[in-house]
């Protein structure tokens, strides 16, 4: 071997003796903290009324008909990452003529370890006022294979306002938020509103008995419209 590459072997030998060693030191000095997973899913998962339909998914196209005065059942779902994810906050828009009932909120968790952490919600109390769902730091102890999530179903009430008229298309949404920068913003969902057309016809006849003249009449109502059941 030549003498003068003897420095850069010796050098490459000093690397693979210490080298596990600055690996743990950095790992100390600069702990690696997760980020919660980039996806976010927004759906409908119930309304009240069962004069409504079900089957439209509330996305571009195919929005959902309701009524006033009916529920809407949301529902949030993301992946959180293992280990520690910060600041984690959930604020979904609540639009003019939706209002989000207070304390219908509920979490579950899906996971192997059995972990769980609390959420605050804020917001929310009148037509289109936004709501968060505040889980602060959220660590994932299921170390393994298989993707951890966190789901949050919470109800709205669709409004009796002069605001809320038939054809009107309302649309929710959420973003993610998590170690002080955004992760995720779920696709909109959008609901119809459907109000009855209401129809009034009246109908008079005329008849002669031994009494004299005799007029009978009716009147009838009827829904030209969807003819749903209406609060």
């Amino acid at each position: 071997m030549s003498y003068g590459f003897r420095p850069l072997f010796q050098h490459h030998r000093y690397l693979r003796s210490t080298g596990p060693i600055l690996l743990l030191m950095l790992l100390l000095l600069f702990p690696i903290t997760s980020r919660a997973q980039s996806n976010l899913q927004l759906s409908i998962s119930a309304t009240s009324e069962p004069a409504s339909s079900d089957v439209e998914d509330g996305s571009a196209g195919n929005a959902r008909p309701v009524l006033i005065g009916e529920i809407i059942t949301f529902n949030l779902s993301f992946e959180i990452s293992e280990g520690t994810s910060t600041n984690v906050n959930l604020p979904a828009a609540i639009p003019d003529g939706l209002q989000y009932i207070a304390g219908s909120q509920s979490v579950s968790f899906s996971n192997d370890a059995g972990w769980s952490d609390t959420v605050g919600v804020s917001g929310g109390g009148s037509s289109g006022a936004d709501i968060s769902f505040d889980f602060g730091s959220v660590t994932n102890t299921d170390s393994d294979a298989n993707l951890e999530t966190i789901q949050i179903a919470f109800d709205v009430l669709v409004l009796n306002l002069a605001g809320n008229q038939s054809g009107d298309q309302l649309s929710t949404s959420a973003t993610l938020n998590a170690n002080g920068s955004l992760a995720a913003t779920s696709e909109e969902r959008r609901l119809t509103i459907v109000e009855p057309d209401l129809a009034m016809t009246k109908s008079v006849s005329l008849t002669y008995e031994n009494a004299g003249l005799i007029s009978t009449g009716s009147n009838d109502l009827t829904d030209a419209g969807d003819e749903f059941t209406y609060r």
